[in-house]
């Protein structure tokens, strides 16, 4: 509760002394009326240890706000008072810095698919060893909360089977990430099952490496990284480099169609599908894949390339296109029917952005061309393939088969 005290001070002495009886009733009249209509109140107080929200300051202020002389507004520490105009705003300091109000700095959507175990990354400031996290109304488990650090925090979650946006809200004691506007909302997308592969960092979850049993399989002295813009790999020697997707591998005539999302090529590469019947020792791993599209750089896509039937003899279909006016710099590209000459099409698309929801996006069109020329794709076991040249910006955003 709250002690205002409000102390009102009227006096009236004129000719007091002739009639003093009188006038002592009279001034004794007026300074209880003045109790209810005087508008020269003098001082409002807020006591040590009193507290009213800013909404109730305010609103206090307001309904007092003929009857108060706002040059005498008394305040305490952490309570900041603002003249301004005929009002006045009552806000907080927060001079404590133990209870400094908590402030999520990543901005970008943390998503996950129905009935999955994800880990969510947030970057924060003013974290406190007392922080709370929590997601409101999620429907699922959280399993656990890590404070990697004053600056970044995890959540492991497993969702339920339901789709929606959660918020994130961080509390230090009393104090919440709510206070600043809109910095809670909407930080967390649960989707509907997705046969995308999400090959950003805290997307999909592969193995990788040389050995056969990895679900994503590249060259012996290469490597693989994942950042949250997406995928790339160590090496450059031209053409020797060569990375599978075995794990998604189909079999051919099951007329499947593949997509990749990827990001403009730093410098010359090839991608699209090979199979579990190539040299991998060859120096020349466009004759050794099915078919592969080839960027010779960053502004354009060029010829496609796949062996013509026998593997290590390469076949070309000379197309090209000018890529560098695709504003969002991110492209999908389609084969269609498992790459199968003569009736599978080849479209490269450009993608309104890189996020997940944009990934089906199928408005823009830069180019489509039916498979056919001297190519001659034809092993049985096949899979999503890349033969990445450039270690430098571009990423691998994702790749489905379905």
């Amino acid at each position: 509760m709250h002690k205002i005290h409000i102390i009102v001070y009227s006096f009236f002495f004129k000719n007091m002394y002739k009639k003093p009886f009188k006038n002592i009733i009279i001034i004794c009249i007026l300074f209880i009326l003045s109790i209810n209509s005087s508008s020269a109140w003098l001082w409002i107080f807020a006591e040590t240890w009193d507290f009213l929200n800013i909404s109730k300051w305010n609103e206090l202020v307001t309904n007092l706000n003929t009857k108060l002389d706002q040059t005498n507004v008394v305040w305490s520490a952490n309570i900041d008072v603002t003249n301004s105009g005929t009002g006045v705003t009552i806000s907080f300091t927060w001079g404590i810095s133990s209870s400094s109000i908590p402030y999520i700095t990543t901005t970008a959507l943390q998503i996950s698919n129905i009935s999955t175990s994800t880990t969510f990354n947030f970057d924060w400031i003013n974290f406190v060893p007392t922080t709370n996290v929590s997601i409101p109304s999620w429907p699922g488990t959280i399993d656990s909360t890590t404070i990697n650090s004053p600056t970044n925090f995890t959540i492991d979650v497993t969702s339920a089977a339901t789709i929606g946006t959660y918020d994130v809200v961080i509390s230090n004691a009393w104090i919440l990430n709510t206070l600043w506007s809109g910095n809670w909302n909407s930080l967390i997308q649960i989707n509907p099952p997705s046969v995308w592969n999400d090959l950003r960092l805290w997307g999909d979850v592969f193995t990788d490496g040389n050995g056969a049993w990895n679900d994503i399989r590249y060259r012996a002295w290469m490597s693989l990284t994942r950042d949250s813009s997406g995928m790339f790999f160590s090496w450059s020697n031209p053409w020797s480099s060569w990375v599978k997707f075995e794990s998604l591998s189909w079999t051919r005539w099951e007329n499947k169609t593949i997509d990749w999302v990827f990001t403009t090529p730093t410098g010359a590469m090839m991608v699209g599908i090979g199979s579990d019947a190539t040299n991998e020792t060859s120096t020349a791993q466009y004759t050794q894949a099915e078919v592969q599209v080839y960027f010779n750089s960053e502004t354009a896509m060029w010829w496609l390339y796949w062996n013509n039937g026998t593997i290590g003899s390469a076949g070309v279909q000379a197309n090209s296109i000018n890529i560098s006016w695709c504003a969002s710099q991110v492209f999908k590209w389609s084969f269609s029917n498992d790459g199968t000459v003569w009736s599978s099409t080849y479209t490269l698309y450009c993608l309104p952005s890189s996020v997940p929801w944009d990934w089906d996006d199928i408005s823009n069109i830069l180019w489509s061309v039916v498979m056919g020329w001297t190519l001659n794709p034809n092993e049985t076991n096949i899979m999503p393939f890349i033969i990445p040249r450039i270690w430098g910006a571009q990423r691998f955003i994702a790749v489905k088969v379905e």
